[in-house]
């Protein structure tokens, strides 16, 4: 009963800066791990922050420079946005954005997949309301 993958997907690709280790070896997706805040929604317009911390079997944060994350946003038609800044420390900052569109009206929620080597890290996949019923209302009173 393998979940789907979803439709959009952006390959998050984070170059190895200068002489920087190549740590595909060494990183365990099991100790990785998806952080969103608890109250966090998609609202039209309004950015929502992530993080994603690299570590290796022993739980000691690696650089993600250059390891093959997945990232995906389902339940948002195709009107996401997405950045990665990497903060050389083991940790990635993700962000994206999401504007209102028919689709949305539909969507029981958007979830959000980050995966490496083809395995959700800890946290993933995370389920992140969509609130955008005051944008709904506007855009239907438009079409009428």
């Amino acid at each position: 009963d393998t979940p789907v993958p979803p439709v959009y997907s952006s390959k998050l690709s984070i170059p190895r800066s200068g002489g920087a280790p190549d740590q595909t070896a060494q990183v365990d997706p099991a100790q990785c791990t998806l952080h969103v805040s608890p109250d966090a929604s998609f609202r039209h317009g309004v950015t929502v922050g992530m993080t994603v911390v690299s570590r290796d079997s022993n739980g000691r944060p690696l650089s993600a420079a250059g390891l093959p994350y997945v990232y995906n946003v389902t339940g948002v038609g195709d009107s996401n946005t997405g950045t990665v800044f990497d903060l050389q420390n083991g940790t990635l900052f993700v962000y994206s954005t999401v504007y209102y569109s028919p689709a949305i009206d539909k969507s029981p929620g958007a979830e959000v997949w980050v995966r490496l080597n083809g395995i959700h890290i800890r946290g993933s996949p995370r389920r992140i309301p969509i609130a955008m019923e005051s944008i709904a209302l506007n855009y239907q009173s438009r079409l009428h």
